[in-house]
């Protein structure tokens, strides 16, 4: 025993005299120094001071090595007239460590004054630790004290050892940085945390079980991480910036159960070659539960916020993937500013979630106020999926704008859903899976480039709901699908093709489809008063079949050079229009089966083909200029039903037969031709026509025409 306290004697009364050498030394350049610390706790201060005779601070930076074991490490600045001394307040982190109430020197009242609890390395100079362990006793259970392995000082003026007023010329600004090698810190309540103008970098090392691995608070507080692997405690933070503060992290995993392993709160964070790895055993939770998603994601982001991140996985088994919420800080609310954009750049990385109750990210709002700033996720070269439920969903009045690119893929159950707020979509040689659902006055933007492809059924289930799709070289794939008021708006260029269904089936539902040089391929089925329209150019291509079962759908087709295949059916009082120019083209039957339906057809130098059959009080319309074609049969076989066709220039070839007492009305201009035979049929009569009543009308106005074909009863020629 004596020995070792003889050892321990000369040990402190070489450091104090090395202490006071260094400080009445005059260089130029810091000069650095190693101490050799045997086994045990000890407390060790360095501090910056400045030379009064020239005006000029001289900084002197100790490195310290210590063998294996746990230590427990202090570090401050100081100023005492060029003196230096070593002072012993000491601090353990046993299990019932407690706070120090005095302090020997002022500079350290900042502690006493926040009560951070107990400190290993409180940093207000320059610190090199190699090989440091600091273990605390913290579990989940105990927040009475906290425990800190590594802090660095926010910027502050000191003369004299104190804090003083920073307009004193005398006075100095001094920043604090620890420079740690090898560090290893466990069971904290945070590991390491860097506040205003204050930095810390940790050169390979592990940080396990602590509330907060690593916390960053103020501007110009920077923590750098490389090699350093992370293990999160129980419903803990990984990573967490707070008001314009900055943390790197390079290499390694961020591993957690329960909790987030990213937390941004107005700061920026940036991970390269990272794996953040999530496998807690899947729990329940209510979709409308905000306060337990705030335990349980990858990344959560608050306004103002930025991360970077490039190469590495994440992969999760019990959290969200990202998670925005729109909540403004405390001090954005008091100075009634707007929160900055929220920014999020993904280059290579790996995501995927598991689980039917977690999405891939997941917009959301703690507090009932509008959204004041646009959340933007830039993807690249990232593989996104969320194979047993939804990548995307926005329940907040927040605008989410993601751009994809480089063969990003996001796929999932459901691409995205949405019941408030804006989803903007920009997809640049990308694909996109599983459908997008709309519950509410949500709006969703696809604009998609350059082969991008969408494939899953568009729902759009409640009024006001808006999908927009520009597309431009791309592919579209799935039904569409309205159950409420909602609009969709297809926009197709430079040979893009959209297949799928168009389905209509509450009044109000409206889709709009422009296509340039594109392909639409599908079924149009309307079962409400929806409607609609179609605006097809340079040599675009429509195919499916046009079914209206209920009073009130619409229909209307605009062709400019453009073909158009499939049936037209009306089933109740619909209307369908047809404007055709510049060579289109329209191939199908014309079927109209119940009382007051309506098709209208204006054809310009366009061709049609089709039989036109009517069974109830319907009416078809046909306008054909400019050397126009319609072939095919026209057959009327309820009552009152109409045939208008007025020909100008045109051709058209096909029988005419009415089978009760409906009318038919021809009037060609301008060498129009009519071919084909027209007949009225009685019942009774036998022979080669078979002529079923006699109350239908034929009326055909001709004007240097040409008719040609067979003609059966009372015919009306003008």
């Amino acid at each position: 025993m004596l020995i070792i306290i003889f050892s321990l004697f000369f040990f402190i009364y070489n450091l104090l005299t090395s202490s006071i050498l260094f400080a009445t030394a005059c260089v130029e350049e810091p000069q650095r120094k190693t101490i050799e610390l045997p086994e045990g706790n000890f407390i060790i201060k360095t501090f910056q001071y400045k030379n009064k005779e020239k005006e000029s601070k001289q900084n002197t930076t100790y490195t310290i090595e210590l063998p294996e074991g746990n230590f427990v490490i202090k570090a401050f600045q100081d100023k005492d007239k060029g003196k230096k001394s070593i002072q012993n307040p000491t601090y353990t982190m046993a299990n019932n460590a407690k706070r120090k109430k005095t302090f020997s020197n002022s500079s350290c009242n900042d502690l006493k004054n926040k009560d951070y609890g107990v400190i290993g390395i409180y940093a207000v100079g320059w610190l090199d630790a190699k090989n440091v362990t600091i273990k605390g006793p913290q579990k989940e259970s105990n927040t009475a004290v906290k425990y800190i392995g590594v802090y660095t000082r926010e910027n502050e003026t000191v003369q004299n050892g104190s804090v003083e007023d920073e307009s004193d010329e005398n006075a100095s600004a001094l920043n604090a940085s620890v420079q740690a090698d090898k560090l290893s810190l466990q069971n904290l309540t945070i590991g390491l945390y860097a506040s205003k103008n204050s930095s810390i970098n940790v050169l390979e090392g592990t940080i396990k079980e602590s509330q907060i691995a690593v916390h960053a608070e103020g501007e110009a507080a920077t923590i750098e991480l490389f090699d350093v692997g992370i293990e999160v405690g129980n419903n803990g933070i990984g990573l967490f910036s707070q008001k314009d503060s900055i943390i790197q992290m390079e290499g390694k995993n961020i591993d957690f159960a329960q909790g987030s392993a990213v937390r941004i709160e107005g700061g920026n964070i940036s991970l390269e070659k990272v794996n953040i790895n999530n496998q807690g055993q899947q729990q329940s939770m209510s979709e409308d539960s905000s306060a337990e998603a705030i335990y349980n994601a990858a990344i959560y982001m608050y306004p103002k916020s930025s991360l970077d991140m490039k190469g590495g996985n994440i992969d999760l088994n019990n959290a969200h993937g990202l998670i925005f919420d729109i909540k403004k800080s405390e001090d954005d609310k008091q100075e009634g500013k707007d929160a900055l954009q929220t920014k999020v750049d993904i280059e290579g990385v790996s995501i995927k979630v598991n689980g039917k109750q977690f999405y891939g990210v997941y917009g959301i709002s703690s507090a009932t106020e509008k959204s004041t700033s646009d959340i933007v996720v830039s993807l690249k070269k990232t593989n996104f999926t969320v194979p047993e439920h939804t990548v995307i969903y926005n329940k907040a009045n927040q605008k989410l704008i993601f751009n994809l690119s480089d063969q990003t893929k996001l796929s999932g159950d459901l691409l995205l859903e949405a019941d408030s707020g804006t989803i903007d979509i920009n997809a640049n040689n990308s694909q996109l899976k599983g459908g997008a659902l709309i519950t509410g006055p949500a709006t969703v933007n696809f604009d998609l480039k350059n082969n991008s492809m969408l494939s899953g059924d568009l729902l759009l289930k409640a009024a006001g709901g808006t999908i927009n799709i520009k597309a431009d070289s791309s592919q579209l794939k799935g039904d569409t699908i309205i159950t409420g008021a909602a609009t969709v708006n297809f926009d197709l260029k430079n040979n893009s093709k959209l297949s799928g269904n168009h389905l209509l089936k509450a009044a109000g539902g409206t889709i709009d489809i422009k296509a340039d040089t594109s392909q639409l391929q599908g079924d149009t089925i309307i079962t409400g008063a929806a409607t609609v329209n179609f605006d097809l150019k340079n040599n675009s291509k429509l195919s499916g079949d046009f079914l209206l079962e209920v009073a009130g759908g619409t229909i209307d087709v605009k062709a400019n050079n453009s073909q158009l295949q499939g049936d037209t059916i009306i089933i109740d009082t619909a209307t369908v229009n047809f404007d055709l120019k510049n060579n289109s083209k329209l191939f199908g039957n014309l079927v109209l089966e119940a009382d007051s339906g309506t098709i209208n057809i204006n054809a310009d130098n366009s061709q049609l083909k089709g039989s036109t059959l009517i069974t109830g009080t319907a009416t078809v319309n046909f306008d054909l200029k400019n050397n126009s074609k319609l072939s095919d049969d026209l057959l009327l076989e309820a009552d009152s039903g109409i045939i208008n066709i007025n020909a100008d220039n045109s051709q058209l070839k096909g029988s005419t037969l009415i089978t009760g007492p409906a009318t038919v009305n021809f009037d060609l201009k301008n060498n129009s031709k009519l071919f084909g035979d027209l007949l009225l049929e009685q019942t009774g009569l036998s022979g080669d026509l078979l002529l079923e009543a006699d109350s239908g009308t034929i009326n055909i106005n001709a004007d240097n025409s040409h008719l040609k074909g067979g003609l059966a009863l009372p015919v009306q020629l003008k």
